[in-house]
């Protein structure tokens, strides 16, 4: 199954970003969202919180890590 990134420049634990992955996940997809404010885990909707810090690359390897550990996939 094909894995698919999609970034966006608001925050997306509230918001307008909070809502993109609401019906993103409505529609049938598996999402992850990343914050600086949040703490990891899976929220009800069976999307997925993984804290991280955007302005620092380590923390960003760290959380695209952990989304491919998390659906078992590949990203080469």
């Amino acid at each position: 199954m094909p894995m698919y990134f999609f970034t966006e420049k608001v925050a997306g634990a509230s918001g307008i970003g909070l809502n993109i992955a609401k019906a993103l996940v409505n529609n049938g997809a598996k999402v992850v969202v990343s914050d600086l404010n949040v703490e990891d885990g899976q929220q009800a909707d069976g999307s997925y919180l993984i804290k991280c810090d955007v302005t620092k690359k380590e923390s960003v390897d760290q959380m695209v890590k952990k989304t491919v550990d998390l659906f078992q996939c590949s990203l080469s």
